[in-house]
């Protein structure tokens, strides 16, 4: 089960559309309002879950970093403009769209890399050949002229395609060993590692737009803050089947909310 990511997308973009002059605390309690409301859907969806006798697989909850993960690197992006895209404020270093294009590319391997793992024969290679994986051709580049916008709706794209097979692997295959910069690990760190990877990424984009002059005003912060808010309601559906009772009406809420909340921001 996924939340609906619409209803947020649209309240954190009409936060940022703010200007900072116009700024009010009323603005900050209806954003406020709206992560209030997500956080008694997550305890809600939380109470429902335990209700109904469902628990997520050991594979998940590895991976239940990973929507944290995804959407604090899209709350790095706010504030970011498609003409920042392709700026290098520092020599040698990346530009925020390589950074994303490193991203995409990370997702694509690292789903490869451990179903190799945890399917694999015993006397085979800890990792598969070359030919498994995505090509991978000098730096990283993007897809030039790609807005912000359509950057994060094909990272979301890559996201989903890589974690949903991540998301079957077995209890009795997470200790099956694997590889990992040289050195020998297991399937479990790989799924661990495929939300953290996400976390230090968008620690270096912010780096990145900081010192391209990104400012955090009031508007950018509470948009970052609704953003990031996102991967928290993602964790706790992670994987949930659709037929499990009492959960829709919580997320419904949390939907309702955010349009209710927008409103207030026009």
């Amino acid at each position: 089960m996924r939340f609906p990511r619409a209803d947020r997308d649209a309240l954190a973009a009409a936060v940022a559309s703010i200007a900072p002059d116009r700024w009010s605390d009323a603005h900050s309690v209806a954003a406020r309002d709206a992560i209030t409301a997500s956080t008694a859907a997550r305890v809600g969806i939380t109470a429902a879950l335990a209700k109904s006798g469902w628990e997520p697989s050991s594979a998940v909850r590895h991976l239940q970093w990973a929507p944290i993960g995804r959407a604090r690197l899209e709350a790095a992006l706010v504030g970011v403009t498609d003409g920042m895209l392709d700026q290098h404020p520092f020599p040698g270093e990346w530009s925020i769209r390589q950074q994303c294009a490193h991203v995409q590319l990370t997702y694509e391997r690292y789903s490869v890399a451990t179903l190799y793992a945890a399917q694999r024969a015993g006397g085979d290679p800890l990792l598969p050949g070359p030919d498994a994986y995505p090509l991978r051709k000098g730096e990283p580049q993007g897809i030039p002229g790609e807005s912000v916008l359509s950057m994060v709706e094909r990272l979301r794209a890559a996201w989903d395609g890589a974690i949903e097979p991540l998301l079957a692997i077995p209890s009795d295959a997470l200790q099956r060993p694997t590889e990992w910069h040289t050195a020998e690990h297991t399937v479990g760190f790989r799924l661990h590692r495929f939300g953290a990877h996400d976390l230090e990424l968008a620690t270096d984009i912010r780096a990145t737009a900081g010192a391209l002059g990104v400012r955090m005003t009031a508007p950018l912060s509470w948009a970052a803050a609704l953003t990031a808010d996102l991967g928290e309601l993602e964790a706790v559906l992670l994987d949930v089947p659709a037929a499990v009772g009492g959960v829709a009406e919580h997320i419904e809420r949390a939907c309702a909310s955010d349009r209710g909340c927008r409103v207030k921001f026009r």
